[in-house]
C-alpha cells in the first residue's frame, strides 16, 4: 500500500488545474477569432498544442507527486541509536498478589526492577507502564531514579481501574511507543503471563518489526496459588472467587511469555530464590543486541521514479516547444 510522507505539498495541484483552465480559455478565444480555420497554413497546430500542454501538465503533476514523498514496498534498515529507553511493563492485576513467590509476585517484580535500575543506571533512561485490564504510562522516560522508585513502590492493583489482564491493550500501546524515532525502546515485561485476550501476537510482531525488543520475566509457579483478600489491618479474610463461587487458582503461564519472548530473551522466577547474576547477564546481552543498532522495516521512498518520468515528459514538452519556434 502506498503512503505519502510529505502530503502537505498536495496544495501544488492547484497550479496544473489553473493551467488547464487557462489553456481551455485561450483555445476557446482563438476559435472564436477564427484562428483555427481549416486549410490555413499559418494556423496554430491544435494537435501539437494539446500534446505539448498535456506533456507539461503530466510532468508537473509527477513532480508534485515526487515532492509528496511516495513510498511503498518493504526495506530493512539498520540504524545506530545513541539513546535507548528501558520500559518496565509491570503486570498490576490481582493475580500478581498471589503469594506463591515471597512476599508476593508483585512485590517480587518491584524488587527486580529496583535491582535492574541499580545495575544499568549509567546515563540510562527508564519508564514505567502499569497494565491490567487497561494500560497506563505511570512514569515517562526519565533519569530521575528516585521519583521513579517512589511511583513504583506505591503501585498496587487498585490503581488500575479495569482489572483482568489485557495483552491486546498493553501491546497496542507498545506499538505506538516503538514508532518513536528519537530513541530505541527496550521493553522488560514482568508478569505471570495470565491473560484472556486473543490476537495480541500480531501486535508483538509489529513491535519487533519496528526494531524494539521485548524481554520477559515470568513470576509465579506452575502449581499456582489463590489470590488473597486482605482486611485493612493486612490479615487475610478470604480468597478471591470466580463466578461459580470457587476459589481462583492463578498459575504462571509460560506458554504466552515464551511466545512474546523466545529464548534467550526471557527468565522465569518459579521459586523464592532467583539467580540475579544470570538475569542481569541475560538482560545485558539483550540490550547489547538491540540497544546499539535498530533494525527497522520501512517503506522506501520512491520519489526518484516520479522524478524520472517527470523529466521525460518535460523533455517531450521541450521538443514540442522547439518545433513551435
Amino acid at each position: 500500500m502506498m503512503e505519502w510522507t510529505r502530503a502537505v505539498f498536495s496544495f501544488f495541484f492547484i497550479f496544473p488545474l489553473l493551467i488547464i483552465i487557462l489553456f481551455m480559455f485561450s483555445f476557446a478565444r482563438k476559435r472564436r477569432r477564427g484562428v483555427y480555420l481549416k486549410g490555413d497554413k499559418t494556423l496554430f497546430d491544435v494537435k501539437k498544442a494539446v500534446w505539448r500542454e498535456t506533456f507539461f501538465i503530466l510532468g508537473y503533476i509527477l513532480l508534485i507527486l515526487a515532492l509528496m514523498g511516495p513510498s511503498w514496498g518493504i526495506k530493512k534498515v539498520k540504524k545506530r541509536e545513541n539513546r535507548t529507553v528501558i520500559f518496565f511493563l509491570l503486570d498490576n492485576s490481582y493475580s500478581m498478589i498471589a503469594e506463591d513467590i515471597y512476599p508476593n509476585r508483585l512485590e517480587k517484580a518491584k524488587s527486580i526492577i529496583i535491582r535492574i535500575i541499580k545495575r544499568f543506571n549509567k546515563k540510562q533512561d527508564f519508564a514505567l507502564i502499569s497494565f491490567a485490564g487497561d494500560s497506563k504510562i505511570l512514569v515517562p522516560p526519565t533519569r530521575d531514579t528516585e521519583s521513579f522508585s517512589n511511583y513504583l513502590m506505591a503501585l498496587n492493583p487498585e490503581m488500575n481501574e479495569v482489572q483482568g489482564t489485557s495483552f491486546n491493550k498493553i501491546f497496542k500501546l507498545l506499538k505506538q511507543i516503538s514508532k518513536n524515532r528519537k530513541y530505541n525502546s527496550f521493553f522488560i515485561l514482568l508478569s505471570d503471563g495470565e491473560n484472556f485476550d486473543k490476537g495480541w501476537e500480531k501486535f508483538v510482531k509489529e513491535i519487533k518489526r519496528s526494531g524494539a525488543a521485548v524481554f520477559s520475566i515470568g513470576i509465579g509457579t506452575i502449581q499456582g496459588a489463590p489470590i488473597p483478600e486482605r482486611a485493612k489491618m493486612g490479615n487475610i479474610v478470604n480468597w478471591k472467587l470466580d463466578n461459580k463461587g470457587e476459589t481462583i487458582i492463578t498459575k504462571l503461564n509460560t506458554f504466552s511469555l515464551l511466545k512474546i519472548s523466545p529464548p534467550p530473551d526471557n527468565y522465569f522466577i518459579t521459586k523464592n530464590y532467583s539467580d540475579e547474576k544470570t538475569l542481569m547477564l541475560k538482560i545485558k546481552k539483550s540490550l547489547d543486541r538491540y540497544g546499539k543498532t535498530r533494525i527497522m522495516i520501512i517503506k522506501p521512498d520512491k520519489s526518484s521514479v516520479f522524478i524520472f518520468f517527470s523529466i521525460v515528459l518535460l523533455l517531450f514538452y521541450g521538443v514540442f516547444l522547439y518545433d513551435k519556434k
